[in-house]
């Protein structure tokens, strides 16, 4: 036994040399304590980024999709109502390109300057204070719809357009606090704030399509809209502050340079405004001190041009289309009359048509990110869209003089609205996704800010040509 027992562990500590003796493989890419990050718990700041990107729109799609209030309001007086086929009268005629110049000249001008010396001013003043007078704006436009305004109509005309301008221009500011703000965020978070843009377009045309099939009064209609609108300011003012408070939202808030060094599985982390010493390498290697140099503007418009040049030409062809031209447009068979070639076309086949695709193209945008960060297929594709302006123009835009209908058939219009819609939220958010990651953090504010000032440039100039293509038709 004894004989037995000696030759059992001879071979079990054989064994064990060899097994000491094999060579351990090591994943060295996946150290083996890895930094805790603060989480964003329950989606919590996600929603809100949600809820903040709807809110820098709602007013503005209220605006221009409540067609019929407007109409109501800037009817001819001799008139105690207005239904679709009227004649228009002279505010009537002028009032939707009125609109878009008024509005977005201020914008324009605000998100230039926002872009280089924005970022001088703390972010928080500028999302609070911008959204918090747009708050107070929109309660008064609110307030007016019950208003007779019969009495002072040229008046009341004048007061619109100066509150539009206002509420653009301070809205403006609150846009481009944001969108510098989620910059220093991973990328789904700019994919909340773009896609709660596109949800307020979405839910503005979705509103005014079941008061058109419910036959709804126009004032009371439009009462609704800017209460819901007024709601959702507040609620977006609200939870700004709320996820302000956060750990996750302070650590993100923070330039990736300045942010406090995590120990390992901490399960909490106390983030202050206090700033690290610590630099960061850039790609060549060279250590960089946050806030060591100052904001080089040549330097971030040398790694984001391409993005900034495709945002512009992106929102310049939107405008140019949408929605001034487009809503010229009448089906080939209006005079058989019926529901949909007298009172859904345009609701449904133009705003609805536009606001859905757009929507549902941000987030596809922000998950397949192609093509890849770098690519110049961006903007070519940017470029390729100007194609559908001159097909907007030879679709049944009324009305015309010069140009001849090519398409006589509703389907290409259509056809026109969906790729117009779908490339503007697909471009647009590979745009807002990619360029701030092209610089350090510390620049992201700026970056971000850059193109939102491409952006307002576009808009502005897609507006202003916008007249140009309805008087070549």
């Amino acid at each position: 036994m004894s004989e037995e027992s000696s030759r059992r562990r001879a071979a079990t500590s054989r064994t064990q040399q060899e097994l000491l003796s094999q060579p351990v493989l090591v994943d060295e890419s996946q150290p083996l304590l890895q930094p805790y990050l603060p989480r964003d718990n329950n989606n919590f700041v996600y929603v809100a980024f949600y809820l903040l990107g709807m809110a820098t729109l709602l007013p503005w799609n209220f605006f221009i999709t409540i067609n019929s209030y407007w109409l109501y309001k800037f009817r001819d007086l001799n008139n105690s109502h207005y239904h679709y086929g009227m004649p228009k009268s002279s505010l009537q005629a002028t009032f939707e390109a009125d609109l878009c110049v008024t509005a977005t000249i201020p914008s324009m001008i605000v998100l230039f300057v926002h872009g280089f010396y924005g970022y001088k001013v703390p972010g928080k003043i500028r999302i609070i204070g911008g959204i918090t007078s747009v708050i107070i704006i929109f309660i008064v436009t609110t307030a007016l719809v019950k208003i007779n305004t019969d009495p002072w109509q040229d008046k009341f005309f004048i007061v619109t357009l100066i509150s539009v301008a206002l509420m653009n221009g301070l809205g403006a500011i609150f846009q481009g606090g944001l969108i510098g703000l989620v910059g220093k965020f991973p990328p789904r978070y700019m994919g909340a704030v773009l896609g709660g843009q596109g949800l307020a377009g979405l839910f503005a045309a979705s509103a005014d399509i079941v008061s058109i099939a419910l036959e709804a009064d126009p004032t009371q209609s439009a009462f609704l809209y800017f209460l819901v609108a007024d709601i959702t300011l507040v609620a977006a003012l609200i939870s700004y502050i709320s996820i302000s408070q956060t750990t996750f939202f302070k650590y993100y808030e923070i330039p990736h340079g300045k942010r406090p060094k995590l120990e390992p599985y901490m399960e909490s982390a106390k983030i202050s405004s206090s700033s690290s010493s610590e630099g960061i390498e850039n790609a060549s290697g060279h250590e960089i001190t946050p806030g060591s140099s100052k904001v080089s503007y040549r330097h971030i418009f040398k790694k984001t041009w391409m993005y900034c040049v495709s945002i512009w030409l992106v929102f310049f062809v939107t405008l140019s289309i949408f929605p001034s031209l487009a809503v010229l447009v009448e089906p080939i068979q209006i005079a058989r009359g019926g529901a949909w070639n007298q009172v859904y076309f345009t609701p449904v086949a133009c705003f609805l048509l536009f606001n859905f695709l757009d929507y549902i193209s941000r987030p596809i945008s922000s998950v397949l990110l192609w093509p890849k960060m770098g690519s110049k297929l961006i903007l070519v594709f940017a470029i390729a869209r100007f194609l559908l302006i001159p097909g907007v123009m030879l679709c049944n835009a009324q009305p015309r003089k010069y140009l001849p209908v090519f398409f006589e058939n509703d389907f290409a219009f259509i056809l026109i609205v969906a790729l117009l819609a779908a490339s503007n939220g697909y471009l647009s958010t590979l745009c807002f996704i990619y360029a701030p990651k092209r610089v350090f953090s510390e620049e992201q504010e700026v970056a971000a800010s850059l193109l939102t000032s491409a952006l307002s440039i576009g808009i502005t100039l897609g507006t202003a040509a916008s007249s140009l293509w309805v008087r070549l038709l």
